[in-house]
């Protein structure tokens, strides 16, 4: 829908790659404990240009790193735009190659940010039965 320029999605897996890629469209994105399509990774370096991104401000907590390369890919290739991001907020996962999305992210998009938060990662305990 055109009139949406926010959205934030928790708790979803196998999420299409096609309509994380739609979202980059949107001035703010969240998503919480996000993961893409695992028959998309091997395909990463085949996303192509997108003419309307406009992603302002990202949170992600917890998400996968295959959904960090994927954003970082379509702000990336925004069909010679100049760089939208301008706030970004990161919770982290502790799944490998985390961090190494994380750095590509930043160093693609970093020079045009405004605001970065760096926030602590949650810990649920197991529950305990009596």
């Amino acid at each position: 829908m055109e009139s949406v320029k926010e959205v934030e999605l928790e708790s979803v897996f196998w999420f299409p790659v096609a309509s994380l890629i739609s979202l980059a469209r949107l001035k703010y994105l969240a998503l919480a404990n996000v993961d893409i399509d695992k028959g998309f990774q091997d395909h990463e370096s085949n996303l192509k240009p997108q003419r309307e991104v406009a992603l302002e401000g990202l949170y992600l907590r917890g998400v996968a790193p295959g959904v960090i390369r994927t954003l970082t890919k379509t702000l990336q290739n925004s069909a010679d735009a100049p760089p939208t991001l301008r706030k970004l907020a990161l919770t982290p996962s502790f799944q490998d190659g985390f961090a190494d999305a994380v750095v590509e992210l930043l160093t693609t998009c970093g020079s045009h940010l405004t605001s970065f938060a760096w926030l602590p990662s949650i810990h649920f305990r197991e529950s305990t039965f009596y």
